[in-house]
């Protein structure tokens, strides 16, 4: 999760989910929220593969790089707050996932600018991501500025 961006805020948000299935799962038709915004996942045909992560972004494009969905961060109002927010995603009416990064999370850590958080590969279920101890910040720089931390739409590296 990238609350707070290096650079222009509106156009470096993202989050990203991870498919731990044999079998590919479907995106159309997920509804995604934060405290304030909601954004449907309306083009047809996306999905997860088997194994595989879909990154979403507030923008077409991230510091150069593609997302699985770029989201309008002006229209769909999810703006993650620099001050803690939290993310669900939904299907058909049914939470599938929530993730608080408001302080309210037990462990959990302050928002660093230009980092994100991730969740550490051994926590990868909708239980273990709840505590904040199962999250640390990103280590990794991505895009072309290269000035921001965390793994975008790839493997996250195991939390110290």
């Amino acid at each position: 999760i990238m609350p707070y961006p290096n650079g222009t805020q509106n156009l470096g948000e993202w989050f990203e989910i991870y498919n731990p299935q044999t079998f590919d799962l479907a995106v159309t038709g997920l509804t995604i929220k934060d405290n304030a915004g909601i954004e449907v996942v309306s083009t047809a045909g996306l999905v997860v593969k088997a194994g595989s992560y879909f990154w979403f972004a507030s923008n077409a494009t991230i510091d150069g790089l593609t997302p699985s969905y770029g989201y309008n961060y002006t229209n769909s109002k999810v703006q993650f707050s620099n001050s803690g927010d939290e993310v669900s995603i939904w299907f058909n009416g049914a939470l599938i996932d929530l993730v608080k990064f408001d302080g309210t999370m037990p462990n959990w850590k302050p928002e660093k600018a230009g980092y994100s958080f991730q969740l550490s590969p051994a926590k990868y279920s909708a239980t273990a991501n709840d505590d904040g101890a199962s999250w640390c910040y990103g280590a990794a720089t991505y895009g072309l500025s290269k000035a921001n931390y965390g793994t975008p739409g790839t493997a996250n590296a195991a939390c110290p």
